[in-house]
């Protein structure tokens, strides 16, 4: 997943873009993700499969619940949201949190994430955890966010059909 450059880490060529090639669904059909990130600067990050290692749906509520219980205690507010997969068929739980470039670097990597994507002006980055240097600009997120549809409701984006889930 990972190669060692001196003491930096990069991200290989092919799992670097699969993750350029994100997109962004609702958590909740109320939820306008564009909305959310108007004029704002934030971090989208994942609360699943830490490292890039693929968990189990018991797990991944485990370590997000964490992760979530971790924000709630610093009153920091965010709001749920799935990055995935142009057809959603691998996703995962992810946040949106407003902070600067340095507490989304520092959330990263509290989080145990590989990669996360910085949002500025509606402008998509993503960011390597682990060595700032290695980034790219993914676009406008205006162009990644797909509109939620039934088959992507909470109760059913859990488990159906999600490649981002390890079989127990």
């Amino acid at each position: 997943m990972q190669i060692e450059v001196g003491v930096r880490y990069a991200i290989d060529a092919k799992l670097w873009q699969l993750y350029c090639d994100v997109y962004f669904s609702s958590y909740s059909e109320n939820t306008n993700i564009l909305g959310l990130t108007d004029g704002v600067k934030g971090v989208i990050i994942s609360v699943w499969n830490p490292f890039g290692q693929t968990l189990t749906l018991k797990q991944n509520a485990l370590f997000s619940r964490k992760l979530l219980t971790y924000l709630n205690s610093k009153a920091i507010p965010y709001f749920l949201l799935w990055g995935g997969s142009k057809d959603m068929t691998y996703r995962e739980l992810s946040v949106l949190v407003r902070v600067d470039r340095t507490r989304a670097y520092q959330l990263a990597q509290q989080f145990k994430q590989l990669a996360y994507y910085y949002v500025e002006n509606g402008i998509l980055m993503l960011i390597n955890s682990h060595n700032r240097q290695q980034r790219t600009v993914v676009g406008g997120l205006h162009r990644r966010v797909l509109k939620a549809s039934s088959s992507h409701k909470r109760r059913n984006a859990l488990t159906a059909g999600n490649l981002a889930i390890a079989k127990p």
